[in-house]
């Protein structure tokens, strides 16, 4: 819980420098990093040469500087009009108004950090759940963490593969179903059958009990399956199979 407190503590206080920067500063700096980035390589290359001769230095160097130059320029131009812009839209007209950009700013700039926590505490428990040190699970949450009981449950990196775990789990359902005899003779399913990752999939335990719970959780800690999952060519026979199913 402590580490809850610690967490909710940093949220709130990104929040309140979000509110004291403004939701139009932030939305001015997402937008102006990028502009000056790609304005910096090739104006830096335009003005390099003369801004070389007046440093009396080399060209690479004149080209660098002049790029660094840019970039510095081209950021705060950008930055101070598509701040004016964005505070002017949300105060209607009423410059004076900074309201909405403030409460904008702080949902905004906790946020941030709420998601950038979430993804951090994600990858910490896929590593906890998933990766073994000397035959031992590794320890890295906090005892009775809320943040860290949600991401089990809506774990980021393990969502990604989820849809493809169901879709794989319904095939070999189907390999093993005779009422879905038409589909035996199937070239995608034939070719499945002869792979020994499918193959040892359909003898795997985990898989029966997924079957019976629902809970394809499991399976991803099957090194067999997650070759699988990464196999393009496996997975586009996964898909032929069931879309010849639903025909």
């Amino acid at each position: 819980m402590t580490f809850d407190l610690v967490l909710l503590g940093l949220v709130l206080l990104f929040a309140l420098w979000g509110a004291f920067q403004g939701i139009s500063k932030q939305l001015a700096n997402l937008v102006a990093v990028p502009v000056a980035w790609l304005a910096a390589g090739p104006l830096g290359e335009l003005g390099g040469p003369a801004l070389a001769k007046q440093l009396s230095t080399s060209l690479v160097v004149g080209r660098v500087a002049a790029g660094f130059l840019v970039f510095v320029v081209v950021f705060i131009v950008v930055r101070l009009v598509v701040a004016a812009l964005i505070r002017r839209l949300l105060s209607d007209g009423k410059s004076d108004d900074r309201g909405t950009d403030r409460a904008l700013g702080a949902l905004l700039g906790g946020l941030k950090v709420a998601l950038v926590a979430y993804v951090v505490i994600c990858a910490l428990s896929f590593i906890e759940s998933n990766v073994q040190v000397m035959g031992k699970r590794l320890s890295l949450s906090p005892k009775d963490s809320l943040s860290f009981t949600f991401a089990r449950s809506y774990n980021l990196f393990e969502l990604t593969h989820f849809s493809q775990v169901d879709t794989l789990v319904r095939a070999a359902k189907l390999a093993q179903d005779p009422a879905a005899s038409k589909l035996k003779d199937s070239p995608d399913l034939q070719a499945l059958l002869k792979d020994q990752r499918f193959k040892g999939l359909i003898d795997e335990p985990a898989l029966k009990k997924a079957l019976d719970t629902g809970d394809t959780r499991a399976l991803l800690e099957n090194d067999a399956v997650m070759r699988l999952l990464s196999d393009p060519t496996a997975m586009r026979r996964v898909e032929r199979i069931l879309a010849a199913r639903k025909q």
